[in-house]
């Protein structure tokens, strides 16, 4: 009899640990408001960490736009682009989804001097890797004062999933007073043309997800989207392959 009782043990392990699955921590986030054609920004990073550039630009110039940092192993990828930085408003987000641990200066570089530009650098924490997916955007060409990060495409995640959307008016216009909807929450608010949320509490897959929120003033936006999962949990939810959603919007 006894011989059973370990296989059953982890079957029932199994189940149950597909139920408390692992959901991202967002450790940490900052922000920084620049001109200059690079900034260089202190972070401090654990092993394995997930580290997010977002770089937001309201006004119509040229640029191009890098991310590095000095560890000489980490890499930020592009995994979100308006692509459209090069002649009006954008959102940009780099991301290196298991960093080395250690205090690293990270270095935004745009093409030239005299724009100025938003940093936010997200910290995240998993319990087996972090990881994300899927990239799709939309720019928005009309003015509204009850926006959502998505119009006419959203966004599908895997259970456990965290997301962050990030928002700009367009030519530096002023959003007003910004509410985030639901149980998501501002944590870059009172900038006048920029608006950003997140949403960590989600124990289920989301699906068609449009992160809503609302603006005082009417003003055309885009925005930027997306979701980080842990490897080792959620699943059930979402597109395509691996666990993560990422998607890029524009708002009306």
């Amino acid at each position: 009899m006894r011989f059973w009782i370990l296989p059953l043990l982890f079957i029932l392990w199994g189940s149950v640990s597909s139920v408390f699955a692992a959901q991202p921590t967002l450790t940490s986030h900052s922000f920084t408001s620049a001109s200059t054609a690079q900034t260089d920004i202190s972070v401090t990073m654990s092993a394995g960490q997930a580290v997010v550039v977002a770089y937001v630009k309201s006004s119509t110039s040229n640029r191009t736009v890098t991310v590095t940092d000095d560890s000489g192993s980490n890499s930020y990828t592009s995994i979100l682009d308006s692509g459209n930085c090069t002649t009006a408003r954008c959102v940009r987000v780099f991301a290196d989804y298991s960093v080395a641990g250690g205090t690293y200066t990270i270095s935004v570089l745009q093409s030239s001097t005299f724009v100025a530009y938003r940093v936010w650098i997200l910290l995240y924490t998993c319990a087996t890797s972090c990881e994300a997916d899927a990239t799709s955007f939309l720019i928005d060409t009309t003015n509204t004062s009850h926006n959502s990060s998505a119009d006419s495409t959203v966004i599908d995640t895997n259970a456990n999933a965290t997301l962050a959307v990030i928002c700009t008016g367009a030519d530096n216009t002023d959003m007003g007073t910004t509410t985030p909807g639901g149980a998501w929450e501002a944590f870059a608010d009172g900038i006048a043309h920029i608006f950003a949320m997140y949403e960590d509490d989600i124990a289920t897959a989301f699906a068609d997800e449009r992160g809503a929120w609302t603006s005082s003033v009417s003003v055309v936006t885009t925005c930027g989207i997306w979701a980080i999962s842990d490897s080792g949990g959620g699943g059930g939810g979402g597109s395509g392959s691996g666990s993560g959603r990422l998607m890029l919007l524009g708002v009306g």
